[in-house]
């Protein structure tokens, strides 16, 4: 409220006059809410739980008052349906069934809305995705390979390789790409030394005639496939 003192003058020559206060109130009217345009967000590859990237923030000149102050906050676009955010407090996060992968997608845009009901204002959110390295892996079901008893050095016994998910793509130019070697398993200490492999995961045999089925028909070796 303002207080205001009206007087009223007379003309006559005594020049009297009367005068009253009174008071004016100021009412209030919804005025549009303020969004501030954030910084882009980063989440790492291969996360798989809800997490917190940030808060949208937003300001409101009417937020003491409870008719008009009140901010809902939403999102809008087709790359938002891996995120989520509340609606009171305009925390973005990623939403609980959210797959992240670099080397297929490293950036989402969409938009935060805010509005007061009245009043709508959008703005633009920025997430990266940040590259982790992943290892090398093999097919679920290793191969069987097989190769005749006599075989000379150099002979092919099959290939085994592994997929790395940092060389899908358009990034395969400057991934490392898996290199291999041969190991002993659990239930065979020296099989492994009767081959070779290369750097394309192929299996040859090491040594002229080393192989005899009548003295041994089957090979246990390891393949290990080391990430760059």
């Amino acid at each position: 409220f303002f207080n205001v003192t009206l007087t009223i003058d007379d003309a006559s020559t005594d020049f009297t006059h009367t005068s009253q206060t009174t008071k004016i109130r100021v009412i209030d009217v919804n005025e549009e809410p303020t969004v501030t345009a954030p910084a882009p967000f980063t989440i790492a590859e291969n996360t798989t739980k809800a997490t917190s990237l940030g808060k949208i923030t937003a300001d409101d000149p009417d937020k003491f008052n409870a008719n008009f102050g009140t901010l809902y906050f939403s999102l809008k676009g087709d790359e938002a349906a891996q995120f989520d955010i509340d609606a009171s407090t305009g925390e973005l996060s990623t939403s609980s069934n959210a797959k992240f992968d670099y080397e297929t997608k490293s950036s989402y845009k969409f938009k935060a809305v805010v509005t007061d009901k009245t009043f709508t204002k959008e703005v633009d959110v920025v997430v990266n995705i940040l590259d982790k390295p992943e290892v090398p892996k093999f097919p679920d079901n290793p191969p069987a390979l097989a190769v005749d008893e006599n075989t000379k050095k150099g002979t092919e016994v099959g290939v085994v390789e592994a997929t790395d998910d940092d060389c899908k793509d358009t990034h395969l130019a400057t991934c490392k790409l898996p290199t291999y070697s041969l190991t002993a398993t659990d239930i065979a200490a020296n099989d492994y030394k009767s081959f070779t492999i290369d750097k394309s995961g192929i299996i040859t045999v090491a040594k002229d005639s080393v192989l005899n089925f009548e003295k041994k028909k089957e090979y246990s070796v390891r393949v290990v496939a080391t990430d760059g």
